[in-house]
């Protein structure tokens, strides 16, 4: 018998995997649903919608007023990420809410909340956490706004003129030390003036060191030591005339030369000669060279 040839375009054989395959329906996303994950819900500051709406004004546009409020009024306590306004928060209040970038924003926004209450520009909003623990302050908004306490009006932030600034803190200044400035107190005579001080007179120079006069009978020793001394005195007199840097370092040849220690042949001239260099020591300390 013929074979009949398939028809073409499909394979024999071929079976369509979708006829086997159940078909994926689209899960439709619940309307006001709770939103927060474990991860975003630390991350979330709530405001509710009544007092956002007050704060910035009603009208049919008060929703993108009300995220750019959000957004420049919470960014000072961290980086905001998302800004979401009219929904449903997961206890079925109308809220918007505030999503940081880290929780340390959410706990410094927290902490600047005064009684639950934050400023928003020139108004006070209501704010809490969701990530609070249950029966916590943070977690739950606080009075409404017609029983909260009065509080203080938000700061004015008008720019002011160059001339306008410095005129204000010149003002303030010259008040303070208007209310400062002492009493002018009352002239007294004045005190006797004492004698001007009398300068001492100025040191006068020792005499110039001048050797031992030499008597008729003098022996070998006392020429020696006369000898002795006047060769001191020219060279402690030629000291003067040297620099000062070179002075001691001659001062300290001419002693060591005359030393007693050093002249063991004429131990009795050496030392006459050496305690006469010693009783010059005033004359060298005037001149700087003690």
């Amino acid at each position: 018998l013929p074979i009949s040839k398939p028809a073409e375009g499909t394979p024999l054989g071929y079976v369509s995997p979708g006829k086997f395959r159940a078909s994926v329906q689209p899960v439709a996303k619940k309307e006001d649903e709770g939103v927060y994950s474990f991860k975003t819900r630390k991350l979330v500051v709530e405001v509710p919608e009544a007092d956002i709406q007050e704060a910035v004004g009603g009208g049919d546009s008060w929703v993108s007023k009300a995220k750019v409020a959000l957004q420049q009024g919470f960014k000072r306590f961290g980086p905001v990420l998302e800004v979401r306004a009219e929904y449903r928060s997961d206890d079925g209040e109308r809220v918007a809410s505030v999503r940081f970038a880290s929780a340390k924003a959410v706990e410094q926004a927290m902490g600047k909340a005064m009684g639950g209450w934050l400023s928003l520009g020139e108004k006070h909003v209501r704010v809490r956490q969701p990530s609070a623990a249950p029966g916590d302050e943070k977690g739950k908004f606080t009075a409404p706004r017609r029983s909260a306490p009065a509080l203080e009006a938000a700061p004015n932030k008008k720019k002011l003129r160059p001339n306008e600034r410095f005129a204000s803190k010149q003002t303030g200044a010259e008040d303070e030390a208007e209310a400062t400035e002492p009493e002018p107190a009352k002239q007294s005579a004045p005190p006797p003036s004492a004698p001007p001080p009398v300068e001492p007179p100025p040191p006068q120079a020792p005499d110039r060191p001048e050797p031992s006069p030499l008597a008729a009978d003098a022996s070998d020793e006392d020429k020696a030591v006369f000898k002795g001394e006047e060769d001191v005195v020219r060279e402690m007199t030629a000291l003067l005339e040297k620099p000062f840097s070179q002075q001691k370092k001659a001062l300290k040849v001419i002693r060591a030369r005359w030393h007693p220690d050093k002249n063991p042949d004429s131990v009795e001239v050496a030392t006459r000669v050496f305690q006469f260099i010693q009783s010059h020591d005033t004359w060298l300390e005037f001149h700087g060279l003690s």
